[in-house]
């Protein structure tokens, strides 16, 4: 009996078992057998072989491999219909990882493993690293005095001291320029700190703190109804402007007048005067001393 084999990528045999054909390229071959016996009489079979590439395994990704912590990268690569995937973690399966592309969220080295279902086909592409930076504890600022003070006096925001982080201040969200762990707020808002360290993560205070300054009011100018050298028996009307909301206090060298508490003071003395004046933020300020 004779034997011709033709495995359709352009290789022959003519003998009864030819054992294997390799083919280089994926693709779909035709495999034809003739058998022809002594008396001339012949007959033929054909199957189709499918060949089934290996898969593409290049992990990429448009994401830095190096991120903070609370961050993550996208890995991929190529899809295919035909292709099942598999995602692993320092060589271990990471559960339900079975899609062509993979959130990283997590320091280590990252494989796929890609399997042709047609061929049975598998591949593992090299380790990628990645690498999610720690971040910082968020601080707690604490402070010392009353948030809620008069023009002019301040109130220390601090949080412990750590020599490996960077600090900015912030107050209603924009940042003040101050870049130690202390801050001495002198106006109204709402302030935060932001701490980095040399990975350049970034955490913000656990808490906030909401400072209120009110306003002084002006300073109070004295009037005069007469001269401030008079004889005995005569007197002196000292005097401001009234105003709603203002409490009035008259004082001298000896300290505050008893019930001098009116926006005008008449005195029959020689003294030092002057007037110290409380809006309803119980802010205060006091005039020039008129000399009597």
């Amino acid at each position: 009996t004779e034997w011709n084999w033709n495995f359709g990528d352009g290789h022959y045999s003519t003998v009864e078992d030819p054992g294997t054909n390799g083919y280089p390229n994926s693709g779909e071959y035709i495999v034809k057998l003739i058998a022809i016996a002594d008396n001339s009489c012949s007959d033929s079979i054909q199957k189709t072989v499918t060949v089934a590439a290996y898969p593409s395994v290049a992990v990429t990704s448009n994401l830095p491999l190096e991120f903070c912590e609370g961050d993550s990268t996208i890995l991929s690569v190529d899809y295919d219909i035909n292709n099942s995937y598999q995602w692993l973690l320092n060589d271990a399966n990471i559960t339900d990882a079975d899609s062509s592309d993979f959130t990283a969220k997590l320091t280590g080295n990252y494989k796929v493993e890609v399997i042709n279902n047609i061929g049975n086909c598998d591949a593992i592409s090299s380790g990628v690293d990645v690498i999610a930076e720690s971040v910082p504890s968020s601080p707690s600022i604490s402070y010392t005095g009353n948030t809620t003070f008069c023009q002019g006096d301040s109130i220390k925001l601090s949080v412990t001291n750590n020599t490996s982080l960077d600090y900015q201040w912030k107050l209603n969200d924009g940042a003040i320029g101050i870049d130690t762990n202390m801050y001495y707020a002198k106006s109204s808002g709402n302030y935060t700190l932001e701490v980095s360290n040399s990975s350049g993560c970034v955490a913000l205070s656990s808490n906030s703190v909401d400072v209120t300054v009110s306003e002084i009011p002006d300073k109070p100018i004295v009037s005069l109804s007469g001269l401030t050298g008079f004889c005995e028996g005569d007197s002196l009307i000292l005097s401001v402007d009234n105003e709603s909301g203002i409490i009035y206090q008259w004082c001298n060298e000896n300290g505050e007048i008893l019930n001098a508490n009116s926006n005008q003071y008449v005195t029959y003395n020689s003294g030092d005067f002057y007037l110290n004046i409380t809006n309803s933020s119980n802010c205060s300020n006091t005039s020039n001393t008129t000399n009597v």
